[in-house]
């Protein structure tokens, strides 16, 4: 039974999910930070080296500061980059030299594009290149149209391109991100029905051989309750060990679905299928059992050995009016090859599964195939049905 599962989807979501986790508000003031103090810089390495008089280089400086501390405003970007190009508009106005507070657009612009929506920041960043290109251009000192205009603005527009390439990553790790999650629920919910089948499955083998016997043996008390009343006393203390037996095997089962693990010496095995041969002989049924080969086998798979065989005598006694059946099993290297073979009449329906409108030849059939094996069922030549499962002797797959 699972107790706990690591899938890869349960790995790729949280990779996925580290990976899409973008920059912190930290890391924006420290961007802001860097851009204030290079238009800072800028400003002051402008005013030192004009050759004319400049406006008061407080005045300077504070602008810089206020183009830095716009590129703080990361939840409308476009506004703070706005808000850059009239900082400079009136650095220009004033007088001072240079444009040095631009310099912050490289990060504003970046912004832009990460965390904008496509087209409509490329279209805004392409107005505030523009914009601030055409700022040195006007009155009251313009400058002449140059490669001192042109650069800065080729160097805002690759800013701006390295700002929409990682917006595109985003977006391709969103997509991933979903696809995982979406992989990861798919997952969980097929470990929920596969649960459901597999405690639906082991209550049905527990009960029904059980139910079976006791079915059986309380018919053959009440027949013989008047008249032979040693032999309806044998039945009856059938009947109460059958339902001891129930009540120890539902109480493993139990433990098992809540706790991944089965009661000491309760766990189905090879040992115990004795035991099964002396329940069906207690419902009137002749079964021989006969067990070759000596190697140990995975605990799975000897669970599947006998719940196969109980299904599969639970069946003959239900449904083949049967006196006598065959239990062989043979423990290969490769191989674990499972029959049961009974005289009675094969009953239209058994082969596909559905015997008596039950699930046991199909929950049979699951065992065989969770495991990697393969499991046939059918009538035999004459009278009589046989079950025939091949199961691996390693581990299972």
């Amino acid at each position: 039974m699972r107790t706990a599962r690591a899938t890869l989807s349960d790995v790729g979501l949280t990779v996925a999910t580290a990976v899409r986790s973008g920059p912190s508000r930290r890391d924006g003031i420290g961007v802001a930070i860097v851009a204030t103090a290079a238009a800072v810089l800028g400003t002051v390495v402008e005013i030192v080296e004009a050759s004319g008089p400049v406006p008061p280089p407080a005045v300077g400086v504070v602008l810089a500061v206020l183009a830095g501390a716009a590129t703080a405003v990361r939840r409308v970007p476009v506004v703070a980059a706005a808000a850059v190009v009239a900082v400079c508009l009136l650095y220009h106005v004033l007088g001072f030299p240079g444009l040095a507070p631009a310099v912050v657009l490289f990060a504003g612009l970046y912004t832009v594009t990460s965390r904008g929506s496509g087209s409509r920041s490329l279209l805004a960043v392409g107005v505030v290149i523009a914009a601030v290109s055409a700022v040195p251009l006007l009155p009251p000192a313009p400058a002449g149209f140059g490669w001192a205009i042109v650069g800065p603005a080729v160097g805002l527009v690759a800013a701006a391109a390295v700002g929409e390439a990682a917006r595109a990553r985003r977006l391709a790790v969103d997509e991933q991100l979903n696809a995982v999650r979406r992989a990861a629920e798919q997952d969980a919910q097929r470990h929920v029905v596969e649960d459901r089948v597999e405690v639906a499955r082991e209550v049905h083998d527990v009960l029904a051989h059980t139910i079976t016997v006791i079915a059986v043996q309380a018919a053959a008390a009440a027949e013989a309750i008047d008249e032979r009343p040693d032999d309806a006393r044998a039945a009856l203390a059938a009947v109460r060990g059958a339902a001891r037996d129930a009540l120890t095997e539902l109480r493993a089962t139990v433990s098992l679905l809540r706790t991944g693990t089965d009661p000491e010496g309760s766990e189905p095995g090879l040992a115990r299928l004795v035991e099964l041969r002396d329940r069906a002989a207690a419902a009137g049924l002749d079964v021989t059992l006969s067990i070759t080969g000596a190697r140990a086998l995975p605990r799975p798979v000897e669970r599947a050995v006998y719940r196969i065989v109980q299904e599969a005598l639970t069946n003959t006694v239900r449904h083949a009016a049967a006196a006598a059946a065959a239990v062989r099993v043979d423990v290969g290297a490769v191989e674990v090859r499972v029959e049961i073979t009974d005289d009675g009449c094969a009953i239209p329906g058994r082969a596909a599964g559905v015997a008596g409108g039950g699930h046991g030849l199909a929950g049979m059939r699951e065992r065989a195939l969770a495991l990697g094996g393969t499991l046939e069922a059918g009538p035999v030549q004459g009278r009589g049905f046989t079950v025939t499962a091949r199961l691996p002797a390693g581990a299972p797959r």
